[in-house]
């Protein structure tokens, strides 16, 4: 599950709590409520979130947030997706140079 999909279901959750306003209902009354929508309602799916691979990130327009914080998780999660597919970071200076400008170039051609 990538960063912005958990934002998104954290976000997207809904509230469960009551105001003073609202009065519970007797349980028949509830019950009887419950039965009626069962029946009137058909029963709908709800659709599946989608995941996108890695593959898939590469073709799609990334929208980085605005948020700082938010910001710097987005692209390090990415750094580390572009680090997964590569060979282990070399520990040699000019090597390890090389490597990083390669992720870099390939971070910049999926945030462009």
């Amino acid at each position: 599950m990538s960063l912005l999909d958990i934002i998104k279901s954290f976000c997207g959750g809904s509230s469960t709590t009551t105001t003073e306003h609202e009065t519970a209902a007797p349980e028949a009354e509830v019950a009887e409520a419950e039965t009626e929508v069962a029946e009137a309602a058909p029963e709908v799916e709800a659709p599946a979130p989608e995941a996108a691979p890695v593959a898939d990130v590469t073709t799609s327009k990334l929208q980085v947030p605005e948020d700082a914080t938010l910001k710097r998780h987005f692209l390090s999660e990415l750094t580390a997706e572009i680090e997964a597919t590569m060979p282990e970071k070399p520990t040699d200076s000019s090597l390890k140079r090389h490597y990083d400008a390669a992720v870099q170039a390939k971070l910049d051609e999926l945030l462009s």
